[in-house]
């Protein structure tokens, strides 16, 4: 059986697992394998380049996908259901998102989340 799993991990989660990946090869004696040690000294400089909402605008799914970590099936759904902004159609396939509502729905979901 196959399972896959989609994982959002943030630059702060590479981190933290960097961090870990470095000190467990440090007590196990490792630490003096530079090219193991370097890589993961590597990974903990490593940042993740962050979506500048604009000010106005649109936004089409893929960008919103990098914001905010769903499936598109959850993605539009949610817009069924009330919890996503609306779309607005642009041509007739071309469908995007206004940036405003977007950054709204980011600044809330930072504002739940602990």
């Amino acid at each position: 059986m196959d399972v896959n799993v989609r994982v959002h991990l943030t630059a702060d989660d590479v981190d933290m697992i960097a961090k870990a990946v470095v000190r467990m090869l440090r007590e196990e004696g490792l630490a003096a394998m530079p090219d193991l040690h370097a890589a993961a000294e590597t990974s903990m400089t490593h940042t993740e380049p962050q979506l500048q909402l604009p000010q106005s605008g649109f936004l089409r799914l893929p960008e919103i996908l990098k914001l905010i970590p769903v499936s598109k099936t959850s993605w539009w759904r949610g817009i069924r259901e009330g919890k996503y902004p609306a779309s607005i159609k642009l041509g007739p396939r071309t469908t995007a998102w206004r940036a405003e509502d977007i950054r709204a729905l980011v600044k809330q979901r930072n504002t739940l989340e602990p």
